[in-house]
């Protein structure tokens, strides 16, 4: 359910509330049901900024107190916000910041709880010169697990912090063909056990048609 006013002929507030209800058919007893209510701006929000703002509250009420400790509640309520801006420096030149918070579903050993919060945030730069295209960007997110967990006689609450760049060239053969060639380099560090760290690159190359 969402609604919203007008404050400006492109710009509005809005507030919106969502029901969700999870259910595990393999075994897993981590069922739950949550309301997410959320209030925000959307649409032009300045001459060169356009975009939405949100930022509300997460209810999640497990039907189980086992999957959440026998020491705490069913109920547990989080903040949760996201952002996603794009701000028009020049004719050729923008950048994009995305922002979140949020609660996820995970089954990982370790896990604490049944879900961890992911806050995060992105920033992009893209420019364009004749029909070249480029792009460049990173991120930074931290993942934290609901509880403090045991694994190889190693007690701590888990927390894993993620980290991205991406740099890219896009390339105008025609108005509705393109050709790109992308690299991103994406690494997590987790300060529980190194079993959770990871690098990876990955290269990409690509051809679009536009209708």
């Amino acid at each position: 359910i969402k609604t919203g006013y007008k404050i400006q002929p492109k710009t509005r507030v809005y507030v919106s509330a969502n029901r969700q209800l999870v259910h595990y058919s393999a075994q897993r007893d981590a069922n739950h049901k949550d309301w997410l209510v959320d209030v925000g701006i959307e649409g032009q929000l300045a001459p060169k900024l356009k975009g939405m703002v949100q930022a509300g509250l997460q209810n999640r009420l497990y039907d189980n107190t086992a999957v959440v400790n026998t020491s705490r509640n069913r109920s547990t309520n989080n903040a949760q916000y996201r952002a996603q801006l794009n701000y028009a420096a020049t004719e050729r030149t923008s950048f994009d910041l995305v922002g979140n918070r949020g609660l996820n579903e995970t089954s990982a050993v370790g896990s604490g709880g049944h879900y961890y919060t992911s806050t995060g945030v992105s920033l992009a730069a893209a420019h364009k010169w004749n029909k070249l295209k480029f792009g460049l960007g990173g991120g930074w997110q931290v993942d934290k697990y609901a509880e403090a967990v045991t694994q190889a006689n190693y007690t701590a609450v888990r927390r894993d912090d993620l980290y991205n760049g991406n740099a890219s060239v896009v390339y105008s053969i025609q108005e509705w063909l393109q050709a790109s060639l992308d690299y991103q380099h994406m690494r997590r560090h987790s300060i529980f056990t190194g079993q959770f760290n990871y690098k990876v690159n990955r290269t990409s190359v690509g051809v679009k048609l536009l209708f």
